[in-house]
């Protein structure tokens, strides 16, 4: 099982997949360098978990497809 995600850390995420889910893919390096291009937030911690959360999503629909 994997860890249970903060609700604001869902929220950002969802946000931010609704916007530009076609720019993300299954690699949290490159999600993280796209990220940064599109998103201001000033916490490295909270950025990574949001960036994290994205990959997670990007991979479950790489799965399911």
């Amino acid at each position: 099982m994997g860890a249970n995600k903060p609700a604001h850390i869902k929220r950002a995420g969802e946000s931010v997949l609704k916007r530009y889910r076609d720019k993300f893919n299954d690699s949290f390096e490159e999600n993280k360098k796209i990220f940064n291009g599109l998103v201001i937030i000033e916490s490295t911690a909270v950025k990574n978990r949001v960036v994290g959360y994205i990959t997670t999503k990007k991979k479950a629909e790489k799965v399911k497809s």
